[in-house]
């Protein structure tokens, strides 16, 4: 690795790489010779000393058929290759130290990326999951153009980099719409463009019950919106392995008590019975509800293997348990207040949680006057930043998602965009941080952060224009050095993602007036 730190220092610091996220550490000669790229020759070569990597094959093959996107049905041969160009590259040299690194909170996801005008091209990383964010950042390096060909431009440079946060998120809530397996998954490959690694998954709330239960059969048999919109756990296997291949966690979650009306469905039971009019809450007070629940919980810790799960702890509507005698009376046998009851019941979830041998992260509304937490417990805010900032004072880690609302037309109040897509400027500017300054402990418990995408006006058909290129800039956000921070400086890259997003078939919607080559209109040709 001396070679490629001291390379980096001998070419002009402050890039104009059209990466995205931008690298830590950057540096490109310019003007330097291009490079172009033969796709019936061009490879990833994995180097000895150890033994072939099925994980980085995929990868290879993946970003490969990305790369060289141009269909093969357009026939004019200088389109693909340009012979014009006198250096080529034929192949990158991708040497990892070790194979097989378990997928858990603060995996390394380092990498050195060189190339070279006389046509070489390395990738130093600890582990394959540091391999897959350098091929990402070496897809977004070839540029094509109908007069060229795919090359590279001043092609001397080097990259070192490495993740600001060691938790970037976005959550898509599969419960208010349905989410088809097929559109998850390419969901889950856009969240890999854009270097997040945790994939938040907002099962259910009170609208469905969108999963399998073998062991309760009833939440998904009469909650979901229909007998197969469902989640069956062979799918759900699939879709972490899926992620794993791309460098991604999946983290699940369960909303409660509130946000469990569709539980109610099959288990009417734990639900606590009042006024319609109240927004449903499960019923703390009976000891069947935390049967219940943790034969769920244990079943689902058995299902999804990451050590978190999240167990929400949000928007409880006090006034249903008021409106009930029992759960008022009991309240008032114990001199307990409705807040109180709520600790009470988070404690005894985090407890479940964690004897199926899982960390248990709560929404901020379970943190606000809770004396009743497990010292383990994450706290993710989403009202404001000062919540995030308070729990990094208490000693806790927390997950910031306050200003990564990706369904809000005004995320960070007051400031409003005249243009709906223009949001992403608000995502970029806000710091998990803030302008505040954090010591070295704070910055620890600073998880990172996540983007948010609730699905009450998004569906298959609308999901992927809502999401991208948008949550890209969050993705920027919690990657970068905090001193990447100019909206100008960001916006020709977020414009080249953007296209390359069209260029592997997202959806993306447009953030200016631009023309980028694409398979939509290839044919324009």
């Amino acid at each position: 690795l001396t070679s490629i730190f001291l390379f980096t220092t001998a070419l002009a610091l402050g890039s104009s790489l059209n990466v995205w996220p931008e690298p830590s550490f950057p540096s490109q000669k310019q003007p330097s010779p291009s490079l172009s790229l033969n796709p019936n020759t061009f490879k990833f070569v994995q180097s000895e000393p150890l033994q072939p990597s099925q994980l980085l094959s995929s990868a290879f093959s993946r970003y490969l058929s990305q790369i060289f996107w141009v269909p093969s049905s357009v026939k004019d041969p200088s389109f693909h290759f340009n012979r014009n160009v006198s250096n080529s590259l034929a192949s990158v040299q991708v040497y990892v130290k070790k194979l097989d690194e378990p997928l858990v909170l603060g995996f390394d996801e380092r990498y050195n990326l060189t190339i070279n005008s006389s046509g070489s091209a390395t990738i130093f990383s600890n582990n394959e999951y540091g391999v897959i964010r350098a091929l990402e950042t070496f897809y977004q390096l070839v540029q094509w153009t109908p007069e060229r060909g795919y090359f590279i431009d001043n092609s001397d440079l080097a990259i070192i980099d490495v993740p600001r946060f060691q938790w970037r998120s976005v959550m898509i809530d599969t419960a208010r719409h349905y989410i088809s397996p097929s559109k998850l998954l390419t969901l889950i490959d856009t969240l890999s463009y854009s270097k997040f690694n945790v994939f938040h998954w907002h099962i259910t709330d009170d609208e469905s019950f969108p999963i399998e239960s073998k062991v309760l059969p009833l939440l998904n048999e009469k909650g979901a919106f229909a007998r197969k919109a469902v989640y069956n756990q062979t799918f759900v296997r699939q879709l972490i392995e899926y992620a794993r291949q791309r460098g991604i966690r999946v983290v699940p979650e369960f909303d409660m008590p509130a946000h469990t009306r569709s539980w109610g469905k099959g288990y009417p039971q734990i639900l606590a019975q009042c006024n319609p009019k109240f927004r449903a809450a499960m019923d703390p007070t009976k000891e069947e509800t935390y049967a219940l629940l943790k034969q769920f919980i244990t079943e689902m810790a058995s299902l999804f293997p990451d050590e978190f799960i999240h167990l929400g702890g949000d928007e409880v509507d006090f006034g249903c348990w008021l409106n009930n005698p029992d759960i008022v009376k009991y309240a008032k046998d114990r001199n307990m207040t409705m807040k109180q009851l709520l600790n009470e019941f988070a404690y005894r979830v985090q407890l479940i949680a964690q004897s199926a041998g899982k960390t248990a992260i709560l929404w901020e509304e379970s943190f606000e006057q809770n004396p009743k937490l497990l010292p383990s417990t994450v706290i993710q805010s989403w009202k404001n930043d000062s919540t995030f900032l308070i729990v990094l004072k208490s000693g806790r880690r927390a997950i910031q998602s306050s200003g990564y609302y990706l369904d809000r037309q005004q995320p960070i109040p007051p400031e409003i965009n005249w243009l709906w897509g223009d949001t992403w400027t608000q995502f970029y500017k806000a710091d998990p941080l803030g302008n505040y300054p954090a010591t070295k402990k704070m910055e620890k418990l600073a998880l990172g952060g996540g983007a948010c995408q609730w699905a009450e006006q998004v569906d298959d058909e609308s999901i992927e224009t809502r999401m991208w290129p948008r949550a890209g800039a969050i993705g920027e956000r919690l990657w970068s050095p905090r001193s990447v921070r100019s909206v100008e400086g960001a916006l020709p890259r977020f414009i080249q993602f953007r296209c390359g997003l069209l260029r592997r078939g997202i959806r993306a919607h447009p953030i200016r007036s631009d023309w980028c080559w694409n398979p939509s209109n290839i044919n324009y040709l």
